[in-house]
């Protein structure tokens, strides 16, 4: 209950702070006028390029050469197929022996 009343004591203090800090602020309906600020205007002069002695030579286009005639392909020759022998695989031989299957378990006969 102690820390209640103390942080509400400090909250008001606080506000009444801030009341009288607002209250005691001077009031300055308009903003002071400035003066303007005057810049020399920055121009730029262009740059002046040096004459070209000589103007620039287009580049020479290369001959023009003519596509090779056409001759036809020559028939690719292929050996003939010859069957592949049948792979022979040994029989199937189990790793372990193959697990015993006994009845389900039920109640005695009498």
């Amino acid at each position: 209950m102690g820390n209640y009343v103390i942080a509400n004591v400090l909250i008001l203090f606080l506000n009444l702070s801030t009341l009288l800090n607002v209250l005691a602020a001077p009031y300055c309906p308009t903003p002071s006028p400035k003066p303007p600020k005057h810049h020399t205007p920055i121009v730029k002069h262009p740059v002046e390029k040096p004459p070209k002695h000589h103007p620039p030579k287009p580049s020479p286009k290369p001959p023009h050469v003519t596509n090779p005639p056409h001759y036809p392909k020559p028939p690719t020759v292929h050996p003939p197929h010859v069957p592949k022998p049948p792979t022979v695989h040994p029989p199937y031989v189990p790793k372990h022996p193959p697990p015993i299957v006994r009845p389900p378990h039920g109640p005695k006969p009498p």
